[in-house]
């Protein structure tokens, strides 16, 4: 019974995905643990070594990690479509299955059952008649298909899928990519015959399945090819047209789509110049046995089949060029129904339970369309998956731990009754953590000493301790040393020419010089400068260079500046000329306060003022005159008229605290006095006056 909607795209095959699927959000991509990939593997292996008719060529699959990451990856996009881009390094391009279910979480059983469902396919699928009209067998024919043996697949739980134009929400979705890829347009899925008869010559036959470690290798050997093969004899023994011989080379990999270049090589110049051949005659093959007779046809009438098949000389079909097994069709005619009878049984239905005895039915019908005009019954019913349901076998004692110290761990294990682990639920490994204690460790290591030489190679040590406080409980030293300053010491190399000297007479001085062969001149002992007397014959008595002028006296109004010499000689007077001599400076006038401005009106009219002048300096900047700019003084000091209505209050100022004689000074209690007056005024004289 599916759980879920398969969709096998393989564009070889020619399916094509027709819609668009909607964007969703990945919510997780599950991790393949070893037993999930091993369960997967094993599923794909059982399904191939199970087919009917059995297979003389079926490999064995394996896992591949660069499959597995090109589907982990796919899978994050949450589609339900043929990954387009897929992409391989050695499987160009791979073999593809998808699977999605929703309201699933992704475990080891989903992988399994997705495997199972695919597989399931086999009931619409023949070798003889391939797939049934309307149905699907895409995933078997990529499952069982036999050059295929490597599998790599990823799952991603999405927000939702489009699923033929339907929403599923909480969907998962599990891919598996294939090596190399199956549903070659042309070709069956497998050659049918005796279990492993085909396997190539380096395989081993094992439960079925060709298997050989080379091919299987995680990491496939860099391939080459063998020697060439013996030459087979001429296909042909007389006759004008000649014939060919052919020989054979295989890949290391054993994959010959690994290799660069052609597996067979033909050769027909040596088979060409024949003798005639007898009358009637041909050369026999001397590849291909005969033609076997052909089967029963399949049916009696409306169009049946037949098929007759031949073996190579050499026991191996792959030894010899084309193929081994014919079909055709047989007894083509109508049938023709002269009464009521019943039609083939149909397929048995579900069985109603897995293990421990269940039932499955089938159904038929009338060839008139009316199950009454027929005897008997349309149903038939039997007992199916009887065997007894599959339960664990007790935990076998937990291993040796992996680890002595910091945490090891130790695994034990149990197995199915049936002796398939996929037939039991759970886990089939268990793993726990053991002597979880502290291992003893090395301590950092102390900085290195100095080294024991600047150069000429020295030698610096270091030590560490033991976490334990004892040395011999850590492996490895708890003291290392090492080389150090292994460069050549530096020495002075030979000195430069004697510079000339600073004097040509009375005793001057001149240098020579070295440098130190790694140029840095403290690395070398000793001076890198050499300093000699030269020159000491006396001078006759001359002036030396005048000295620098002096700063000037003055900074205007004529100010003096002076310099003077000295005599070689030590003494003046023993020089003819002056010793000293000076010169006028800052000859220009000194800056000087232009006349006072005219004084700018009074700021009160009464009651004391303030006014204003100023004046510029003659170089037009204050700041080079001495003095001030500006002055300022009072004006209008006399008291403002006080109105009659106050003149009492005047009269008596002279008993007024000082602070309001002050204050009647100032302009605002002026206005107020003022008004105090008017407001007396007018109560004081009649309004007809």
């Amino acid at each position: 019974m599916k759980f879920g909607v398969c969709l096998n795209l393989n564009v070889i095959f020619g399916f094509i995905c027709a819609f668009q699927c909607a964007s969703a959000r990945v919510l997780e991509t599950y991790n393949f643990t070893d037993s999930i990939r091993t369960a997967v593997v094993d599923a794909h292996n059982l399904a191939r070594r199970l087919v009917n008719p059995p297979a003389q060529n079926m490999r064995i699959m394996s896992w591949d990690n660069q499959l597995a990451r090109l589907a982990s990856q796919y899978s994050k996009r949450c589609l339900f479509k043929d990954n387009e881009q897929r992409s391989h390094s050695r499987f160009k391009p791979p073999g593809e299955n998808i699977f999605v279910s929703r309201g699933l979480n992704f475990d080891r059983n989903y992988a399994v059952r997705s495997v199972v469902d695919w597989d399931a396919e086999k009931a619409y699928y023949s070798l003889d008649n391939g797939c049934q009209d309307n149905q699907i067998c895409g995933h078997y024919t990529q499952v069982v298909w036999s050059d295929t043996f490597k599998v790599g697949c990823g799952a991603s739980k999405c927000t939702s899928i489009n699923v033929r134009g339907q929403e599923w929400r909480d969907a998962t979705v599990l891919i598996c990519n294939y090596g190399p890829s199956g549903n070659v347009v042309g070709r069956l899925p497998y050659v049918e015959g005796q279990s492993c008869e085909a396997c190539h010559s380096s395989d081993r036959c094992e439960n079925k399945l060709c298997t050989n470690p080379m091919r299987e290798a995680s990491v496939p050997p860099t391939p080459t090819w063998t020697e060439w093969g013996q030459w087979t004899e001429c296909s042909a023994t007389c006759g004008r047209n000649g014939g060919a011989r052919t020989r054979r080379r295989s890949c290391s990999t054993t994959v010959i789509s690994d290799c660069t270049g052609a597996s067979i090589n033909y050769d027909i110049f040596t088979c060409v110049l024949l003798p005639d051949c007898p009358t009637g005659g041909g050369g026999p093959s001397t590849a291909w046995n005969a033609w076997g007779r052909w089967s029963e046809c399949s049916r009696s009438c409306g169009s049946g089949r037949q098929s007759r098949t031949r073996r190579c000389s050499t026991g191996n079909v792959r030894d010899c060029s084309g193929g081994n097994r014919m079909n055709l069709r047989c007894n083509t005619q109508p049938c023709v129904t002269t009464s009521a009878v019943w039609r083939a049984w149909g397929r048995w239905g579900d069985c109603s339970q897995s293990c421990g005895g269940g039932r499955q039915s089938r159904t038929r019908t009338c060839s008139t369309g009316t199950n009454g005009d027929c005897s008997g019954t349309n149903q038939s019913s039997r007992a199916c998956n009887t065997q007894v349901c599959p339960s664990w076998r007790p935990w076998s004692a937990w291993g040796t731990c992996s680890k002595t110290c910091g945490a090891g761990q130790q695994a034990r294990s149990r197995t199915c009754s049936t002796g398939n682990d996929q037939d039991c639920s759970g886990r089939n490994e268990m793993t726990s953590r053991c002597n979880t204690q502290d291992c003893p460790t090395w301590r950092p290591w102390s900085t290195w000493s100095d080294c024991s030489k600047s150069c000429g190679s020295g030698e610096r040590s270091r030590s560490r301790s033991c976490s334990t406080g004892n040395n011999f409980d850590c492996d490895g030293r708890s003291e290392g040393t090492e080389a150090c300053n292994t460069q050549d010491c530096p020495t002075w190399l030979n000195w430069n020419n004697w510079s000339s000297c600073t004097a040509s007479c009375g005793g001057g001085t001149r240098t020579r010089r070295r440098i130190c062969s790694n140029r840095r001149r403290n690395d070398c002992t000793g001076s890198d400068q050499e300093i000699e007397v030269c020159q000491t014959s006396p001078c006759p008595a001359e002036w030396l260079s005048w000295s620098p002028w002096s700063d000037c006296s003055k900074s205007c109004a004529n100010g003096e500046r002076s310099r003077s010499r000295s005599c070689s000689t030590g003494n003046n007077r023993d020089c003819d000329g002056r010793s000293e001599v000076a010169k006028a400076c800052n000859v220009q006038d000194c800056p000087t306060w232009e006349a006072w401005g005219a004084w700018e009106s009074c700021s009160r009219t009464c009651g004391g003022g303030r006014r204003t002048r100023t004046r510029s300096c003659s170089t037009g900047s204050n700041k080079d005159c001495t003095g001030v700019a500006e002055i300022v003084e009072d004006c209008n000091t006399e008291n403002c008229l006080i109105p009659t209505g106050l003149k009492d209050l005047s009269d008596n100022r002279h008993i007024m605290a000082p602070r309001l004689q002050h204050a009647i000074k100032s302009s605002r209690l002026r206005l107020v006095i003022w008004k105090l007056s008017i407001e007396k005024q007018v109560k004081s004289y009649p309004l007809n006056q």
